[in-house]
């Protein structure tokens, strides 16, 4: 390799990002049960009275905040009263900064929370439920697409698909149609329907309920539910043809050498980086959504696929908002995209979770510099995911392609031995360095002494006070064990380990606090956080990439990418 090779790509720069999904949990004195949305709504005004808002111009509820995140709603059904709330991180660069803004983010949701004026709930930062849900974590990192030929053909294949696009809002735009009929219809069959019962039953607000109201109020009517299950798979019709030609086209062409070379570190990565779970059998498994991927690469849900790499959200800008398509379609033809990993787990431990972004982002350093490649491959990397998911003494080999067998403590050093080498090579980068000794000393932790992991690995941490409660201990004891590590607040297990002094701590309280309030340096959310501070109380709504001013006679849209590199900026990462 040539030094101008060697020395192209600085470590730990490019920008990255964290979406993670909260559960709600109420307390237990709760006087009347609310909804998971009307709490979600609760929520707003206790962080608008810490943090300036302003209200998100995408196809989802949300708001942006001051400091470049982001809070949404995330909808089980249309139709239930269950849901999560998704926070996303603003656009990072280096580890150390991702982690201080997503613990920014816990504080910050964690006390409105609390805060909120129609009673206090709880959120917890986990993966899975009581009852086998998955959710959790999404990891995003700025890469190149492809390069070469593939790019190309990626560009070529986006132009090709555009026609379908204006296909699509059609057979959506029909569908709207029919559900406002269909509902129409039901109002007017129910009413007829209720008048003609009503002289012979006495019970006439029963079948009012069941027959009027529970479409008015959308809370579990069996007609509705039906209406929605109907129509969800009606859209799922619709947008098949150009979901299908958009997933083609990314599984031939879209990062292609990252699924080749970082696959078996992804895979083996749940040892540093999982956060621990008891499954449906009591068993413990080292990773929460490890057991619940069903592909390596997918949509994230179109089809009930929870893959490893995940594809969606190039399908949801061919789908964006009227007004906006152009923009976001016209940016997938840049070379450098969103790489979103869904394999990873939420982390309440900040070595853990300082761990997964930045030995991630070092591996995708190299790979882009062109010095990671003949990395391990494995044979079958769903089944190796649940065999070193499934074993936490970690002594269990997967296959290799070439027929040999490794554990993932193997795999793993042999990912930090290349990227010793390829540091090496490189100008002195203090936290480039850091994340190479740190993850030297925990693979030597796990193998040699696990205790002196308790308080910096997640799922190690949970296995010790998991191993505290004794065997004894009912399962609905280990399972509660399991859940309450994962609570926000003073009163969640980790949160109190934490407050013991029990828990490494890599974030300062000043850089949580720092982040909490402003945007990242060196980075487009500075633009974001800069405009929603000065026009917060104006009307305006905001997206990743374009902020909108409305006027009384028109709507400036600024580009925020633009923006942002036009600005003379300070560099965020350590030389």
């Amino acid at each position: 390799m040539s030094p101008t090779v060697a020395n192209s790509v600085q470590p730990l720069r490019r920008l990255a990002g964290l979406e993670t999904e909260y559960a709600i949990r109420m307390p237990a004195s709760a006087a009347s049960p609310r909804s998971h949305y009307e709490l979600y709504e609760s929520l707003i005004p206790a962080l608008r009275q810490r943090i300036p808002l302003a209200d998100a111009a995408l196809d989802k509820m949300g708001h942006f905040l001051a400091n470049g995140g982001a809070i949404w709603f995330e909808m089980v059904r249309l139709t239930g009263e269950y849901g999560l709330i998704e926070g996303s991180t603003p656009e990072c660069r280096g580890p150390r900064q991702l982690l201080a803004y997503q613990r920014a983010q816990d504080r910050l949701f964690s006390e409105a929370a609390a805060g909120s004026q129609s009673g206090p709930f709880t959120l917890l930062k986990n993966c899975r439920d009581s009852i086998g849900n998955y959710y959790g974590a999404q990891e995003n990192y700025e890469f190149p697409i492809a390069s070469g030929l593939r790019l190309a053909c990626w560009r070529i294949g986006l132009a090709l698909l555009a026609p379908l696009i204006p296909l699509t809002w059609m057979g959506l735009l029909a569908r709207v149609l029919i559900y406002i009929a269909l509902l129409l219809v039901y109002i007017v069959v129910s009413h007829l329907a209720f008048l003609l019962v009503i002289p012979f039953v006495r019970d006439r607000a029963t079948i009012r309920r069941w027959l009027i109201d529970g479409i008015l109020t959308s809370q579990g009517s069996p007609i509705e539910g039906w209406m929605e299950t109907g129509l969800n798979f009606l859209a799922l019709a619709i947008c098949t043809p150009l979901a299908l030609s958009m997933y083609l086209l990314l599984r031939l062409t879209a990062f292609v050498d990252v699924r080749k070379e970082l696959t078996a570190f992804l895979v083996s990565r749940s040892v540093i980086a999982g956060a621990g779970t008891l499954d449906d059998g009591g068993h413990f498994q080292i990773a929460e959504k490890a057991s619940g991927l069903n592909c390596l690469t997918g949509l994230g849900g179109f089809i009930d696929d929870r893959p490893v790499y995940t594809f969606g959200h190039f399908l949801k800008a061919a789908l964006s908002e009227v007004w906006n398509l152009h923009r976001r379609y016209l940016r997938l033809f840049r070379r450098r995209q969103r790489l979103q990993i869904g394999l990873g787990d939420s982390n309440m431990a900040q070595t853990a979770e300082f761990l997964r972004i930045g030995t991630t982002m070092l591996l995708l350093d190299m790979l882009e510099d062109g010095a990671l490649c003949d990395a391990p491959r494995l044979r079958n990397p769903l089944m190796a995911l649940h065999t070193i998911a499934a074993d936490p003494s970690l002594k269990a080999a997967v296959e290799m392609c070439d027929g040999s067998r490794c554990t993932a403590l193997e795999l793993q050093r042999w990912y930090l031995a290349a990227a010793r080498r390829w540091l090496a090579e490189k100008p002195w980068h203090e936290e480039a360095h850091e994340v190479i000794e740190l993850w030297e000393q925990t693979l030597d932790q796990l193998e040699h002494d696990r205790e002196q992991a308790v308080g910096r690995i997640d799922w190690v941490t949970k296995l010790y006070l998991l191993s505290q409660a004794g065997t004894d201990a009912s399962a609905a004891a280990r399972k509660k064990i399991d859940l309450k590590y994962h609570q926000l607040g003073p009163d969640g297990y980790y949160a109190q380990l934490e407050a013991a002094g029990a828990c490494a701590l890599l974030a300062t309280a000043a850089e949580i606090d720092r982040a909490s309030r402003v945007p990242p340096s060196g980075s487009p959310a500075s633009a974001r956080g800069r405009f929603i501070r000065e026009f917060a109380g104006e009307s305006m709504a905001v997206n990743w990439d374009f902020v909108l001013l409305r006027r009384r006679f028109r709507t400036e849209v600024i580009d925020l990418d633009h923006y942002f590199r036009q600005q003379p900026r300070e560099e965020a990462a350590p030389k």
